[in-house]
């Protein structure tokens, strides 16, 4: 008899609490759609729920407390607590994507990206889709620019449905699902569009999906849910681009830091952090002003090796910090300065 062993598959993180029952149904919906005959074919998940981060509503509607702080305090937690990378169950959220995604050295999946991307080459695209979202992700118009871009026609309710769908949303967040005031009121919105042949609903918010039970059945339902738990299911899957040397996992890194980061001494600064922390690749200046870096060491060594990149020496002020694609298959011995 063969035995099984357990995969090395990718620690999924959920920046969660926005709200915690939309939080609580894309963890189930990860369980339900992973291919599993035993508890070790799951896979590794660490959640956040953090329900004190302030409303993305009222930050962008009435100009109240951003919530970025608590978002970044979240997704450090969970990079640190060994989250390979993080999903993000809120849309409105995603208005702060880009800016979180620069304080974590682990990719955060985008759901409204992942929406569009998934939707584009479907029948879907052919059809009017009605968006049932926050208030605030309306007006940002998150899914509006994204679905828009990649072809899809996308209806948004008129100013009075929107105060009900938002209403019904602040509902589920109290915990009415079933008995939800606004069921009826939403039920007629929908009623009305479909009549005017638009067949299909967009879950624009994470709360949504919790209520399609008790939606208008003719419709067809587009959960995000769904296609987010789908999509942190793939992704921690996928093969780890890792080499491994004397039984240690060995990453690569491909890193662009932008800001004040020539003539500072980032170059020498980078070398020596390298020389602290066992890393070896290279370091060199772009002509755009930017500074490059490949690097490569065990994972425990890269976190802290990432950590003094992103303060850079005292001169310097790093603006920004992307991770691209590696795309180098070198096995480097020592870590060099680079003339270009």
């Amino acid at each position: 008899m063969t035995k099984k062993t357990i995969s090395p598959d990718k620690t999924i993180g959920i920046l969660g609490g926005m709200g915690p029952m939309a939080t609580m149904d894309v963890f189930r919906k990860i369980i339900l759609h992973t291919q599993a005959e035993r508890d070790q074919d799951h896979h590794k998940i660490i959640v956040m729920n953090n329900p004190k981060i302030p409303s993305r509503n009222e930050a962008i509607l009435k100009s109240g407390q951003s919530p970025l702080e608590q978002l970044i305090l979240s997704a450090k937690a969970l990079e640190e607590a060994g989250a390979d990378f993080i999903i993000m169950p809120c849309n409105t959220a995603h208005l702060w994507y880009d800016d979180l995604q620069k304080e974590v050295t682990i990719p955060i999946l985008n759901m409204i990206k992942i929406t569009a991307e998934t939707l584009k080459n479907t029948p879907y695209k052919h059809k009017q889709i009605l968006l049932l979202a926050t208030s605030g992700t309306v007006y940002s118009k998150l899914y509006q620019k994204e679905l828009e871009s990649a072809g899809l026609f996308l209806c948004v309710p008129s100013k009075s449905e929107q105060k009900i769908i938002s209403s019904s949303i602040e509902a589920v967040k109290r915990g009415l699902i079933k008995n939800n005031p606004y069921l009826n009121s939403l039920n007629k919105i929908i009623k009305k569009y479909y009549s005017k042949n638009v067949t299909i609903i967009l879950s624009g918010c994470t709360e949504i999906p919790l209520l399609f039970p008790h939606l208008e059945n003719n419709c067809e339902k587009i959960d995000t849910n769904l296609l987010l738990a789908q999509a942190a299911i793939h992704k921690a899957r996928e093969e780890q681009k890792v080499n491994k040397v004397g039984g240690i996992n060995m990453q690569t890194k491909h890193i662009q830091l932008s800001g004040k980061v020539q003539g500072v001494g980032f170059r020498r600064y980078t070398y020596k952090q390298a020389l602290l922390y066992n890393i070896v690749g290279w370091v060199k200046n772009n002509p755009n002003g930017t500074v490059e870096v490949v690097a490569q060491g065990s994972s425990e060594n890269m976190k802290l090796f990432i950590k003094r990149l992103k303060k850079g020496p005292k001169k310097a002020r790093v603006t920004e910090f992307k991770c691209l694609s590696v795309t180098h298959k070198t096995n480097y011995t020592n870590f060099k300065i680079r003339s270009k």
